[in-house]
């Protein structure tokens, strides 16, 4: 898991919490994290990375998860939401290197004005099991959305599908 500091004591740095790959609750002792410094993502003029070029993370909701990679193992994908604005962007293979201070990853532009301004939880999965990071999204009300995502370019629009079902009690 990556954990970024958008503000604070150590805004811009962060720290990588090491799981064992069985789905089982991460332990953050010495010895399964790994610091990164708070310059590590700046870029050259000293800024902070955000999707939209900016230094308001925590005006963004992140959802993750692990995807399978080509010849076995995983790699992290992470969707980035702008409530305000309503920018949806979806991070594949993220990965970070803090001996280095790079973080990389490939960035698709997923959706602009996606429900800009609602009140949303978002968690990412593999809906579908295509392969591809969708997108679940839960309403206040309780009105659940499977956001399925196909045809993912990094110079073309993104197809979405939508299935929506509204949370009982019983």
């Amino acid at each position: 898991m990556l954990v970024y500091y958008p503000g604070g004591n150590d805004a811009g740095g962060g720290v990588i919490i090491k799981g064992n790959g069985d789905g089982s609750p991460l332990n953050p002792v010495s010895g399964n994290t790994a610091n990164i410094p708070t310059v590590a993502f700046q870029d050259i003029n000293g800024n902070n990375p955000t999707p939209d070029g900016t230094t308001d993370w925590s005006n963004w909701t992140i959802a993750t998860m692990q995807l399978p990679t080509r010849g076995g193992g995983s790699g992290t994908a992470m969707y980035l939401w702008k409530k305000s604005t309503g920018e949806l962007d979806l991070w594949e293979n993220l990965a970070a290197d803090p001996d280095a201070g790079n973080l990389t990853y490939t960035s698709y532009l997923v959706a602009t004005g996606w429900n800009t301004g609602a009140a949303l939880t978002l968690q990412a999965a593999d809906a579908n099991g295509d392969g591809i990071p969708d997108l679940w999204a839960v309403s206040t009300g309780g009105t659940v959305t499977a956001n399925l995502f196909t045809n993912l370019s990094t110079t073309a629009p993104v197809t979405q599908t939508q299935v929506t079902e509204t949370l009982t009690t019983d």
